[in-house]
């Protein structure tokens, strides 16, 4: 959704969730009983101790790399956002943006009026919400490439089928859907 850039295999753009604010995600959602999933461009976190985890997630743990954070020591977890630094030997990094798959028994409303403080939140079928830095988005991510490249926006083209792609769709000259 914007928060990482790359070109040719070059990071040009990387902003992640503060530190802060990170730990205050896992809380609130701990506390509304909302499973949840976590980006980052090295693996994807998620957290076994609030709830069951959804099928989504237990598909991710058998595709790609996966760490429980419900695991974290003290120490890691405190740690859990500091970018580059080394606990216990392992280096950590922050989320960009995160999924929530909300649940009958989760606490819907209460965490939505903490999240859209502070992310934009795309719904997806009403099975899972995606929540994305309010400051990056697809369209930023294009304006960015094409200050980058030096390229005119009436230069730009977009492709997407997904609710997160709409801001794109419209900032770019042409888009496809």
């Amino acid at each position: 959704c914007g928060s990482q850039i790359y070109l040719h295999d070059k990071l040009l753009l990387s902003s992640s969730i503060p530190n802060p604010l990170c730990r205050e995600i896992v809380e609130r959602l701990r506390k509304s009983r909302l499973p949840a999933c976590f980006e980052r461009p090295d693996k994807i976190l998620y957290d076994s101790s609030s709830c069951d985890l959804p099928d989504a997630i237990q598909k991710l743990k058998k595709v790609t790399v996966t760490e429980d954070i419900s695991l974290y020591t003290t120490q890691k977890y405190e740690n859990l956002t500091n970018y580059g630094a080394t606990i216990e030997g392992t280096k950590t990094t922050t989320f960009d943006k995160f999924l929530v798959f909300p649940t009958a028994e989760s606490d819907r409303q209460e965490f939505r009026k903490f999240a859209d403080q502070h992310f934009t939140c795309f719904v997806h079928e009403d099975a899972a919400w995606e929540l994305a830095q309010k400051s990056h988005s697809k369209a930023t991510g294009i304006q960015f490439l094409a200050d980058y490249l030096g390229a005119s926006i009436e230069n730009t083209y977009a492709f997407g089928d997904s609710t997160n792609d709409l801001p794109m769709l419209k900032y770019a000259k042409t888009s496809i859907a």
